[in-house]
């Protein structure tokens, strides 16, 4: 199948035969799309990139064009006003057609003999607007020599017998570049017989699509073999069914109506990353994250067909284990703007009825979310998930074993405790070797206030007095450290400045939205708090914490000198009574 999936750079298009199907609309592009078109070729040739990739071109077996027409017509009419107005030689006909439109047709072959049509149509205003487009171009010959040679489109040939729809999505009408992972699914399918390609597309499709879990119950009478082979001891068992009958649902996928409100922590490239990781055997510490090195990555040149397939399977295995044991975030639940961290699973009572319900009991399952949610707010982009994939690596590990939900409940949670010691250590929020001193304002990172929220959630019941409620307490992106005395007390409150020790401990600090903070400037602790006395219940326990001792007590450097100790002593006997941690970080 080579030959049906291949990168063309534009010489190679301009040099063949293409036909504009009449279902397909008229030439749309206006002058935003072409000049776009053309800023970002220029752009690529600017960088020195070896290679851009320009989009995707579907066509049939007979050269019909099935998507990628717009894109197509735009470079033919800029290869057209290069030819004309720059006496570039690029054409030596012209490479697409309109069988049921002359006078498109008509067109093309006036400009292509440098004539103007007298008639005004699409065609011609698309030529104008390129010629225009082009004005703006600062150097034309290096230009046009990076068009032909070093921009490149995928073209895909489909079998007569395949579903479009199956294989890519279509592309904005700015022409934007093919994805990597688009590029990866291609090549992989390059690799395989006619027999086994479009049960790839769709598994590799369904796969992408994070934010719809993929595999029904193990306990769904009407599962496929694709989703009973997770019950067999083999995870490449699922090979077996891409030789299946093609008609049939090789992925089980929900209807998309009930859960297209999930919002997954990750994108799909950075799934595809903990894929080749996990397969390599790399460790956190070592695994690419950067998915822009994606490409890079995934080099496979001297990979056969049967890598590319044990590839899939396991890649299968990791979204079902990412749909079961990863949170994600329920837009339904969530309002105001606020994160509702979940963790379920669906199950089945009676013949077509279904539930959805907690992974594991309550208290684990709260656990879990809230361990999970800690690390997800403070590292929030893709390559910073390096914990994530440690978790998903472990529940790899642990697919196979012989394990009750509620032993592999609790081993999840001594895990991901685990990790949360190890991360405090290597996040360097301590400022001592014993691991008993927070660091001050400037030097503590945001996840020394998300752990110290975890050990006192954790903590609850012994403290529930000191907060507003912990019960319903979640973390959120709450990124802007708050100095609760304020680091310049207005005029009028005639408050003193406190010393920078003071003022800077971890004990005055705590964690808020941006536009929280702002609002809380440089007022009193006690104006802080009577102004804003229906937030707190929604904030971090340590805000909660500190604007009850103001209501109280008031606050001033003595409390802060409380606070900072009574945190300290909390945080070292969190680590003191979870050893295991302590593994992960030698």
């Amino acid at each position: 199948m080579t030959k049906d999936h291949q990168t063309l750079r534009i010489c190679d298009l301009f040099a063949g035969n293409y036909h504009i199907p009449p279902y397909q609309r008229n030439f749309a592009w206006t002058y935003k799309e072409i000049e776009q078109l053309i800023q970002d070729i220029e752009d690529s040739c600017k960088d020195t990139k070896d290679r851009y990739y320009i989009g995707t071109l579907v066509v049939d077996t007979k050269n019909n064009i099935i998507d990628g027409q717009q894109r197509s017509t735009a470079l033919t009419l800029i290869a057209l006003a290069l030819q004309n107005d720059y006496e570039k030689a690029i054409l030596s006909h012209i490479p697409i057609s309109f069988p049921a439109r002359k006078g498109s047709n008509e067109t093309l072959q006036k400009l292509y003999k440098g004539e103007i049509p007298e008639e005004d149509d699409e065609i011609k205003r698309g030529y104008h607007d390129a010629k225009e487009g082009l004005k703006k171009v600062e150097n034309i010959e290096q230009f046009t020599q990076y068009l032909l040679h070093q921009v490149s489109i995928f073209q895909s040939i489909l079998p007569e017998h395949l579903d479009l729809n199956l294989y890519f999505e279509r592309f904005n009408s700015r022409g934007e570049q093919l994805e990597a992972h688009e590029i990866i699914k291609a090549q992989m399918m390059a690799k395989l017989e006619e027999d086994y390609a479009q049960n790839f597309a769709e598994i590799w499709d369904a796969c992408s699509e994070l934010e719809i879990p993929i595999i029904k119950s193990k306990n769904d009478d009407n599962a496929s073999p694709a989703q009973s082979s997770f019950e067999s001891d083999s995870k490449l068992s699922i090979l077996d069914a891409l030789k299946e009958d093609q008609n049939r649902d090789v992925v089980g996928r929900e209807e998309k109506a009930e859960f297209s409100n999930y919002t997954p922590i990750i994108n799909f490239e950075t799934l595809l990353l903990y894929c080749i990781g996990i397969v390599k055997g790399d460790d956190a510490s070592s695994v690419q994250l950067d998915d822009k090195k994606l490409l890079q990555v995934f080099d496979l040149k001297d990979k056969s067909s049967s890598w590319v397939m044990d590839f899939l399977a396991e890649l299968l295995c990791l979204r079902q284990l990412f749909d079961t044991y990863i949170i994600k975030n329920d837009r339904d639940i969530s309002s105001s703007g606020e994160t509702h961290w979940v963790l379920r699973k669906k199950i089945k009572i009676g013949n077509k009825k279904r539930s959805i319900v907690n992974l594991f009991e309550d208290s684990l399952n709260k656990k879990i979310i809230m361990l999970q949610s800690m690390f997800a707010v403070t590292f929030t982009a893709n390559r910073d998930s390096r914990w994530l994939y440690e978790v998903m690596q472990f529940l790899y590990q642990h697919d196979d074993c012989v394990l009750d939900q509620e032993e592999l409940g609790q081993l999840f949670v001594n895990k991901l405790e685990s990790m949360a010691i190890a991360y405090a250590k290597k996040s360097r929020i301590f400022s001592d070797d014993a691991c008993t001193k927070i660091r001050s304002y400037q030097e503590v990172p945001i996840y020394a206030f998300n752990f110290v929220d975890y050990v006192l959630w954790d903590n609850r019941e012994e403290l529930k007095e000191r907060f507003f409620d912990a019960d319903n307490f979640r973390f959120t992106y709450r990124r802007s450290i708050e100095h609760w005395y304020p680091q310049n007390p207005d005029k009028e409150s005639k408050l003193e400045r406190l010393d920078d020790e003071t003022l800077h401990a971890f004990g005055n600090l705590a964690i808020t939205t941006g536009s929280q903070n702002s609002k809380f400037s440089n007022l009193t602790p006690a104006a802080k708090y009577n102004q804003w006395e229906e937030i707190f219940n929604r904030q971090s326990l340590k805000l909660q914490w500190m604007a009850k001792i103001t209501d109280s007590n008031g606050w001033d450097k003595d409390q802060i000198d409380r606070m900072t100790v009574e945190i300290e002593e909390l945080v070292s006997d969190f680590i003191n009574t979870h050893q295991k941690g302590w593994q992960f970080l030698h």
